[in-house]
């Protein structure tokens, strides 16, 4: 009986070693462009996820149609254009600079700066104290 259970239980964990992890028939090459891609856009269903983390629905549709675009050799950007024609910008972690985004391009140096100005201004006092003792 002790036999048989080990052999079952062997049996079990070997079908886990003939698992297909390449659920998309893509070769060596194009699975590293897959992931690549797929680490770029957002989960609609999750939006705090990449698609490639997200195991939604959708999530699951738009690796996909990107595993389909790459099999047919489309290039980055030719899929990035179907992803932001079909689902907005919203899809892209990497929005473009125009008009609508500038200030998510901006902001963040705008607040370094400040900070920066901050840190030299009250190191600026603190040497005007100083001479004054």
């Amino acid at each position: 009986m002790k036999k048989m259970m080990l052999i079952l239980l062997g049996l079990f964990y070997a079908t886990f070693l003939w698992a297909n992890n390449n659920l998309y028939n893509l070769t060596n090459e194009q699975q590293e462009h897959f992931y690549r891609l797929s680490q770029q856009y957002r989960c609609l269903v999750c939006q705090n996820e990449s698609i490639a983390d997200s195991k939604a629905g959708l999530a699951e549709d738009l690796k996909r149609e990107i595993a389909d675009k790459i099999i047919q050799n489309k290039s980055d950007e030719e899929i990035h254009q179907y992803l932001v024609t079909r689902y907005g910008e919203f899809i892209s972690y990497r929005p473009p600079i125009k008009s609508q985004t500038v200030i998510l391009w901006v902001i963040p140096f705008m607040v370094l700066a400040g900070l920066g100005w901050v840190v030299l201004k009250s190191r600026h006092l603190e040497l005007e104290r100083e001479n004054n003792d």
